[in-house]
């Protein structure tokens, strides 16, 4: 009887090439895989999950990304994880101490500005450019409005030949008004200070109580000092109050003879 031969298996074809084609795209999937977790830091040894396809589309998508858009990680504003913020730009810090110095009803110092902006990211010479570049932005421009240095800050002011129309909007307040007395007195202690009430009450020749009293209440005068002699007397001075309220940086601003 003759011997039965095994029968041979028939290859298909197709079904090897598809075999073929998925082993090489798994064996590439390893590959970018076992990559991805060396640039990481990972073992591609070690005891890892088994990488299922979607992990590492996963990977491919966010390192698309962060390769798309490099900045995001370096925020102009920063974060609260320590990275260090980039300097504002100094159109930006010159807009924003305009916008301050607006809305500030009163002068407004450096040490006021310094204590608004961002120290990490606004320096002392950058606040000190931006307010002169705002002063010579007014005039340049022949503006409607100053950028005034008085009593140590600044404050934006209407320049002085508008005064005839703005003056048509102000509201002066009673409280505010000067008599020629007061005004007097004032310019009395101004000039001369400190002064004590008795040495003022001399050169007026009259009785100087009251007005003093009334500059006080204004905020324009205040006692300085007392003077070493009986009854030990006060003396008088200006306040910050009375340079805002004249526009005048120091004292030494004030006007003298030759310019009255």
């Amino acid at each position: 009887m003759p011997e039965v031969q095994p029968e041979r298996e028939i290859e298909n074809p197709v079904e090897s090439e598809v075999t073929e084609t998925v082993a090489t795209a798994a064996d590439q999937d390893e590959t970018l895989a076992s990559s991805d977790q060396e640039a990481e830091g990972g073992d591609p040894a070690g005891d890892a999950p088994a990488d299922d396809g979607a992990s590492t589309g996963r990977v491919r998508i966010e390192r698309a990304a962060r390769d798309e858009n490099p900045g995001d990680d370096d925020d102009d504003d920063g974060g609260d994880d320590g990275r260090r913020r980039r300097p504002w730009a100094q159109a930006r810090v010159e807009a924003t101490i305009e916008a301050l110095l607006f809305a500030s009803p009163d002068v407004l110092g450096f040490r006021q500005i310094r204590g608004i902006l961002p120290e990490d990211t606004v320096s002392n010479e950058a606040i000190r450019a931006a307010l002169k570049g705002l002063e010579e932005r007014y005039q340049a421009k022949g503006s409607g409005i100053v950028l005034a240095e008085i009593s140590g800050g600044w404050q934006i002011q209407t320049r002085e030949e508008h005064f005839d129309f703005v003056s048509l909007l102000a509201k002066v307040r009673i409280d505010e008004k000067i008599t020629p007395a007061t005004l007097e007195t004032l310019a009395i202690i101004a000039y001369k200070q400190p002064i004590t009430r008795a040495e003022v009450d001399a050169i007026r020749g009259v009785g100087s109580g009251q007005i003093v009293r009334n500059l006080m209440d204004k905020n324009l005068v205040k006692v300085v000092g007392r003077v070493d002699l009986p009854g030990r007397p006060f003396q008088y001075g200006t306040t910050k109050h009375f340079l805002d309220h004249f526009g005048l940086k120091g004292l030494k601003d004030l006007p003298r003879g030759k310019d009255l």
